[in-house]
């Protein structure tokens, strides 16, 4: 990664100071107080992840078949869509073991990306 280049990020900026009257940083009013706005973030991501520990806890169960969660589906394809491809490439060989252990690796990715946002959204 390269180095940030102050002054030129600042000359960049210029344009877009807080007092500036076309300021893209100045609240709409329409939008919900932040308060609000956080509050609806953590209890959508608490769902989210309530979804992928019930996938979890399925999985565990002796299932391997992630197409009964498209939430938890779309979540993975979004986070570990590597684990995700293994699983699918282990199912077509016959590895249904080895898809059910990736399967549960990218939910346990999914979780930990989760839980990261959640205590994000509530710092």
């Amino acid at each position: 990664m390269t180095a940030l280049d102050g002054p030129a990020f600042a000359r960049l900026l210029a344009p877009f100071a807080p007092d500036s009257a076309g300021s893209p940083r100045t609240p709409m009013a329409g939008w919900p107080a932040p308060g609000a706005r956080r509050a609806t973030a953590g209890r959508l991501l608490e769902q989210w992840l309530h979804a992928v520990m019930e996938a979890t806890g399925a999985l565990h169960g002796g299932g391997v078949n992630l197409s009964a969660y498209p939430l938890v589906l779309d979540l993975a394809h979004l986070v570990s869509p590597r684990r995700l491809v293994d699983v699918l490439r282990k199912s077509r060989r016959g590895d249904l073991q080895g898809a059910g252990e990736s399967a549960l690796e990218a939910l346990d990715d999914c979780a930990r990306f989760l839980q990261g946002l959640a205590e994000k959204v509530r710092a």
